[in-house]
């Protein structure tokens, strides 16, 4: 086995309108657990026509 082959993924908690969703097992293109700590601040893109669907950035 060549190199660390794992995608991490990570979930989330956030408030659209005053309704609170999770979103779980979002992928983070690959990049370390490392760069996303518990509690750790990110970037979350939101579907404006659907809140329901994100994306999560690393936080720049």
């Amino acid at each position: 086995m060549m190199g660390d082959t794992s995608v991490p993924f990570v979930d989330v908690s956030y408030e659209v309108d005053g309704k609170q969703l999770t979103a779980s097992n979002l992928n983070t293109d690959g990049i370390s657990t490392r760069d996303y700590p518990i509690g750790g601040a990110i970037l979350l893109l939101v579907n404006p026509n659907d809140p329901s669907k994100c994306v999560v950035k690393l936080y720049p």
